[in-house]
């Protein structure tokens, strides 16, 4: 969506699944900072915000990380 959120706080739920070996761990980003670990994100400055996440599955395969703008 076009529109902007407005609260205090968003948060952003992650998800990830692997059918083969299973999901060892689900890796965040805000814009430039630093590589978080859940899957949980929350954003509480204003602005626009690139968030960019990924998972690891347990026999050592990343998926390719992807970004949402979130406003």
């Amino acid at each position: 969506s076009d529109a902007w959120t407005n609260a205090e706080t968003v948060t952003i739920e992650l998800s990830a699944s692997d059918n083969l070996s299973g999901v060892d761990a689900t890796y965040h980003r805000v814009g430039d900072g630093a590589v978080g670990t859940g899957t949980s994100v929350t954003l509480q400055d204003e602005g626009e915000h690139a968030v960019t996440f990924w998972s690891t599955g347990r026999a050592g395969n990343a998926e390719q990380a992807r970004t949402v703008q979130v406003r």
